[in-house]
């Protein structure tokens, strides 16, 4: 006996049998909902092959084509969750993407049969394309969420090929506008998303940034670093990355700049040791470093030994030798 044979035989004999009796599949006295004939050979088993058409299947029948071609619909949904076919995709070499646009059109023109209709809306066809592209971004967005614990997209973002920053902000800019529909704002206030260019948490994730500033003196956080409970050294890593990558909002950028927000991974860690140098300073009452002295983890006397060594080959950039000789380490 072999079961997957046995299982492509079922799923073959569904589908003829879904043809056969076509009468009957397009009769909702006949079927208890409009998608239960073509989900129920479906769900014999929705990992096969997809079946092909039956001996009796003639294309040039436009019902058994219509039935067939519904069919490579819920296939298709049966894999990929949703029902928005790109134009140009083949199912099993059927254009069921030209097939479904065919279907928008004769929706549009009113000459689509009342039951075929019914049909494509039971299983998720979404008419206008507008709001088809809409979920779609929706979709998108709600994945970001999963993955990042956030709605704070980057204003250049791609999720799954959608430019989903560039969505968001238009949607911010709808709501602004007054042109958003209510029903869409509610889910995207659901959703988490903040109306705010800058975003809820990101302008959490400022305070607390102002905060260190206001207390260390400076914006070098630590990688691993958390203020208040959250993890302020990843997140400013984070817009480091967004910068490099040019995909940081502009308006952010001033705002962290506005603080002193350092860019530079090499200049976030040479103002790292400054603020080391200095609390040595402080402390010690003494200018005069040890070379073999670690503060913080951090080998400072090294890096105070190479800083004199760059300056004496006239090698130190002349904004560090002047801040090193402000706080009395260079002469």
């Amino acid at each position: 006996i072999d079961p997957p044979k046995i299982a492509r035989r079922i799923m073959l004999w569904w589908t003829g049998l879904l043809l056969l009796c076509l009468p009957s599949i397009l009769s909702f006295h006949q079927c208890p909902s409009p998608t239960s004939c073509c989900l129920t050979a479906l769900r014999v088993s929705p990992n096969l092959e997809i079946a092909p058409p039956p001996a009796r299947f003639d294309s040039d029948d436009r019902e058994s084509h219509w039935v067939y071609m519904f069919y490579l619909l819920m296939v298709f949904k049966e894999r990929e969750g949703h029902c928005r076919v790109p134009t140009r995709h083949l199912e099993a070499d059927w254009k069921l993407g030209i097939w479904l646009a065919r279907q928008r059109e004769a929706y549009k023109l009113g000459t689509m049969i009342p039951t075929y209709q019914h049909r494509l809306e039971g299983v998720g066809v979404v008419w206008d394309p507008g709001t088809w592209q809409w979920e779609a971004r929706f979709e998108a967005l709600v994945e970001f969420k999963k993955r990042e614990g956030h709605c704070d997209v980057p204003q250049f973002h791609q999720e799954n090929t959608e430019s989903l920053g560039i969505w968001l902000n238009k949607q911010r800019k709808d709501h602004r506008l007054g042109k958003l529909p209510e029903e869409r704002a509610k889910r995207l206030e659901e959703l988490g998303v903040a109306w705010s260019a800058f975003g809820k948490r990101w302008e959490q994730m400022m305070d607390l940034l102002v905060q260190f500033k206001e207390r260390e003196k400076h914006c070098i956080v630590p990688v691993d670093h958390k203020e208040d409970g959250k993890n302020l050294g990843a997140w400013v890593s984070t817009q480091r990355k967004a910068w490099r990558s040019k995909t940081l909002d502009s308006d952010r950028q001033d705002m962290l700049d506005s603080i002193g927000m350092v860019w530079s991974v090499q200049e976030a860690q040479w103002e790292s040791m400054l603020a080391v140098t200095k609390e040595y300073i402080e402390r010690e009452k003494n200018t005069e470093i040890p070379l073999k002295h670690v503060e913080k983890g951090k080998n400072l006397g090294h890096w105070i030994a190479k800083q004199k060594q760059l300056y004496r080959s006239s090698k130190l950039e002349a904004d560090r030798q002047q801040r090193l000789i402000e706080v009395g380490v260079l002469e």
